[in-house]
């Protein structure tokens, strides 16, 4: 016999389940309703129509229709109960466009007191499968119990997931979590989605085109952009294929307009973090921009140049004001994955030991921060108004950066070392996770010389290394990028010398564009001594900064890393390209950013007429000191290195490995 076709077995089953509940579903919480409750609830009186029926007799196919407010929303499936169903789910998606309940509830003519609840449940329910803040698995539940209720055709393998979600987290009460509470509700925690952000952001905006705007690259490693404009305005996305960048343009998208991360094609986001992990979160659109200021720029110093656009990891940092969003600008950009071969190190300073992308960036920052110094020093002198982003203390000697000026780290992947040690493609549970390869989470690593990434410092083995050893073959070992990232956020990124006229300026947020791990990369720049660091001396201080990854990730392109290193900064202008065998430029010249120029410019800084140093150092006695001694005076800086150094210690991390002090035995 044909089945009728108003009902289907699933059907019958479900509402048969839902009329007789088990004694674990009587002991749970009540369970939340289904869309055409919901609806029903939000706007009485609504009229389904049958706009047509197709198909053979066996499988029909039904269309119905729901009108509200002048706009027809359809839905369709193999039973009218199916079709009504994915209607009234339609129309709940299109209470999305508004920022919050109250916004949906006037548009829709009812009392948005008596709205706010059910909108805020029900339409994060129907729409997400998705988590809230918290982790929690009641959303999940309550979408599979709608599916359950009435699911439209082509949904039924998703139904199947969520109804095995649902039976692991039954018990959990409906939470006012999940991407659509938080685009109802406009919560600045943002709600996570595993839904492919281009099928999603279509589900919210119908119709939505996208744009090619720039391919490039070689043919084995082609880079495309795509625009997609909505409600007048442009988000943009890149990616190592047309799908890739269509895709962190819509995520881009679904972050500005309803606060959703939707899920990154190539990596598992951890953006969840540990318990005692404090909220760290960089909001979505500042990340994007950060992250595309940084790409942009690089591409437009190495336009026309293939050798210099060569790289597999670049970095760079941005400055933004608060006291005007629009001045926000590139400091530095650099790449690099090298560090010096042994025999080339410099008993003049005149060399750069690691050229790792993000450590040249910071040393591209001090540069910059030594040119605003002195420009600050010229304002006082002149008695002019200070244009710089530098200004005297309030308390006397010494100065700072102005309050409302703020750095941003951008580095393409995670930091080579700690925060880097993890299977991007694994969830994993710490707490059941037993494998001894763990003990090596969280140890001090050491960059591997002519080779690329780190190995962990083994107890008990002698952490210092000699001039004369190096020289005869040993190995150099320079600690890793995570773990120097660690040492910034504690000593600051103006370095020992430039400590004699600045106070620690430490970084606001850290960026990356893929390899994104929430909690190991909270560990590996600051949680790793969180608890085990003492003895600080103000203002220095463990610094948390916020923490996100950009919408257009990159994807692992396995080539070899080139040997140069290229780095720019926007008070010098010039690209600076540097062999990183040799930390020099090609024909053995120096770059500007090595020791000898650093001690230059501070010599310099000491003989400006206005300049009151922080320490109070005597010009005169300066210059008849080696390179190391200056360091030396800066005491406070030396206390906080010799606290990290000890923290990481006392964690039972490691002990910290040092270049052979011949190295800072200079003069000038």
């Amino acid at each position: 016999m044909k089945r009728p076709a108003d009902d289907t077995s699933e059907d019958s089953t479900a509402l048969n389940n839902a009329s007789t509940p088990s004694k674990r579903r009587k002991m749970g919480p009540p369970q939340p309703k289904n869309p055409i409750s919901t609806l029903n609830e939000l706007q009485p009186g609504l009229e389904y129509k049958t706009e047509s029926v197709n198909g053979p007799s066996h499988a029909p196919l039904f269309t119905v229709t729901i009108e509200l407010n002048g706009q027809l929303y359809k839905g369709t499936g193999s039973s009218k109960k199916q079709a009504k169903h994915a209607a009234a789910e339609t129309t709940l998606r299109s209470f999305l466009q508004f920022r919050n309940a109250s916004d949906a509830a006037q548009a829709l003519g009812i009392d948005s007191s008596s709205a706010h609840q059910d909108f805020t449940t029900d339409v994060s329910e129907v729409n997400f499968n998705a988590n809230g803040a918290n982790g929690d698995s009641a959303a999940t539940a309550a979408v599979s119990n709608n599916n359950t209720n009435g699911t439209s055709s082509g949904d039924h393998k998703s139904s199947a997931a969520l109804k095995r979600k649902r039976s692991s987290s039954s018990g959990e009460s409906p939470a006012k979590t999940g991407a659509a509470a938080a685009a109802a509700s406009g919560d600045a925690s943002p709600a996570q989605t595993s839904k492919n952000p281009i099928m999603l952001l279509n589900e919210l905006r119908q119709g939505v085109e996208y744009q090619l705007m720039q391919e490039s690259g070689e043919p084995h490693a082609k880079t495309f952009s795509y625009r997609v404009t909505v409600d007048g305005t442009t988000f943009e996305g890149s990616g190592n294929s047309k799908k890739l960048a269509k895709a962190a343009a819509a995520r881009q998208a679904l972050s500005k307009l309803y606060g959703v991360i939707a899920s990154t094609p190539s990596a598992v986001l951890h953006h969840m973090p540990v318990s005692n992990m404090p909220n760290i979160h960089m909001n979505q659109t500042m990340a994007d921009k950060v992250a595309k200021l940084v790409c942009d720029k690089f591409l437009e110093l190495t336009a026309g140049n293939p050798t210099l656009a060569k790289r597999k990891v670049l970095a760079g940092i941005v400055m933004t004001n608060d006291s005007d969003e629009e001045d926000i600008r590139v400091i530095s950009c650099s790449t690099g994955t090298k560090c010096i071969n042994g025999e080339h190190l410099s008993l003049q300073g005149q060399c750069i030991n690691d050229c790792h992308a993000e450590i040249i960036s910071r040393r591209c920052l001090v540069n910059f921060l030594y040119t605003q110094t002195g420009k600050c020093l010229d304002s006082i002198k002149d008695g002019k108004k200070n244009q710089s982003i530098i200004e005297a203390r309030e308390e006397g000697l010494g100065y700072r950066v102005k309050s409302q000026y703020k750095f941003h780290l951008y580095i393409n992947t995670a930091p080579c070392g700690d925060s880097r040690i993890f299977a991007p493609h694994e969830e994993e549970c710490e707490r059941a996770d037993r494998h001894p390869n763990r003990q090596s989470r969280g140890l001090l690593r050491t960059k591997i010389e002519s080779g690329e990434g780190t190995i962990p410092i083994k107890t008990g083995t002698d952490t210092i290394q000699t001039w004369d050893g190096v020289l005869q073959g040993e190995r150099l070992r320079t600690m890793s990028c995570s773990d120097k990232v660690a040492r910034w956020n504690v000593v600051g990124l103006q370095g020992s010398l430039l400590s004699h006229f600045l106070t620690p300026v430490y970084l606001e947020s850290i960026v990356l564009g893929s390899l994104f791990n929430a909690s190991h990369m909270y560990r590996a720049v600051c949680g790793r001594i969180e608890h085990t660091i003492q003895g600080l001396p103000p203002p220095f201080k463990l610094n948390q900064p916020k923490m996100n990854q950009g919408s257009s990730t990159e994807s692992r392109q396995p080539q070899k890393a080139p040997t140069i290193s290229v780095n720019w900064d926007c008070e010098d202008q010039q690209l600076e390209v540097l062999n990183a065998m040799t930390g020099r430029q090609e024909g053995e010249m120096n770059s500007r950013l090595c020791k000898r120029q650093f001690l230059k410019r501070l010599l310099t800084l000491l003989d400006h007429p206005a300049g009151q140093p922080l320490t109070g150092v005597d010009p005169g006695a300066v210059k008849q000191m080696s390179y190391g001694e200056v360091k030396a005076l800066s005491a406070d800086y030396q206390a906080s290195k010799h606290a990290v150094v000890v923290a990481f210690n006392r964690a039972g991390l490691g002990q910290w490995i040092s270049k052979p002090m011949e190295e800072d035995f200079f003069y000038l």
